[in-house]
């Protein structure tokens, strides 16, 4: 199943190792408004060789595995306590405000292109 996660990584696992890979659809998936949105089941995703399937209801979507130009990084922002010495706090009072720390969770090397329209089965 494909679902919103409960934490903030998303894996998919193709072949032997685990990697974060895009998802490219044409279009767009709303949400009903009375749904969680930590715990969303979008739908069902299958993998034939370099073909992938996506169905969500009654429609089915077909796309491929793609390579990516340029990988993306994946990064989450922490939420840091500016372990900073007093003075550098007093020099820089305003601009320790705005310090924040990222860290890189993943790497994007390929995305799955769904290039269809959805149809019914």
């Amino acid at each position: 199943m494909l679902a919103r996660p409960q934490t903030s990584s998303f894996f998919v696992q193709i072949g032997a190792e685990r990697e974060w890979i895009a998802i490219d659809i044409q279009g767009v998936i709303e949400v009903c408004a009375d749904k969680s949105e930590e715990s969303i089941e979008i739908g069902q995703l299958s993998f034939l060789d370099n073909e992938v399937s996506l169905k969500i209801e009654n429609n089915i979507l077909t796309g491929k595995i793609e390579n990516l130009v340029k990988p993306f990084l994946v990064i989450e922002k922490n939420k840091t306590n500016n372990e900073r010495s007093e003075k550098e706090n007093q020099n820089d009072e305003k601009l320790s405000k705005f310090i924040s720390e990222y860290d890189i969770v993943g790497v994007i090397r390929r995305k799955i292109n769904f290039f269809t329209r959805p149809s019914f089965y």
